[in-house]
């Protein structure tokens, strides 16, 4: 549907990007992001691509993806920082948090 041209709607692609993370489905997940228009990616998107990494224990593209939502200058909520924290906690790895 994305592919050709019909909008879910920001709120909708967050869900079904989140949704198919937790059933670790990351492949999908990031081809559905990939295929989301520039003002569709936004914090809502960016932080269920961020859980989804979270979902299939990819921290290298976890903290990437946060960086670069980060650098584009894209709002974010204290959902979107918990998703890292939680994460670089579980893994002993707090202090790449700071730096």
């Amino acid at each position: 549907m994305v592919r050709n041209g019909v909008s879910l709607g920001t709120h909708l692609s967050a869900l079904i990007i989140y949704c198919l993370g937790c059933t670790r489905e990351l492949v999908s997940a990031v081809k559905l992001f990939s295929l989301l228009p520039d003002e569709q990616k936004n914090t809502a998107t960016y932080t269920a691509l961020i859980a989804t990494y979270f979902s299939c224990g990819d921290l290298h593209k976890r903290m990437e993806t946060f960086d670069t939502m980060r650098r584009q200058g894209i709002s974010v909520a204290i959902r979107t920082y918990s998703v890292p924290f939680s994460c670089l906690e579980q893994n002993c790895q707090v202090q790449k948090l700071n730096g």
